[in-house]
């Protein structure tokens, strides 16, 4: 099963899009037409911390926020290279 995730701007133009681990990234100018559109960006995903940790993906820090306690959202910029 697959897993979908997407994200809108104000006007509701489709900005990111996550199909498992794959992000794709779209821009779009004041017409609301797609000006570029590339691979890369955030990866969300959900999981449990029952105490304080550290969380990295590929070596590299994770930012991580408080959805609902005791769950956190973390996500990594497919773009930041370690």
């Amino acid at each position: 099963m697959s897993r979908y995730i997407y994200s809108y701007d104000s006007a509701g133009n489709r900005t990111s899009e996550q199909i498992d681990m794959g992000v794709t990234s779209a821009n779009f100018n004041n017409l609301n037409q797609m000006t570029t559109s590339a691979g890369g960006g955030a990866i969300r995903f959900s999981g449990r911390l029952n105490e304080t940790g550290t969380v990295s993906i590929a070596g590299s820090p994770a930012q991580m926020g408080i959805q609902a306690p005791p769950s956190l959202a973390m996500r990594k910029s497919l773009s930041d290279k370690p």
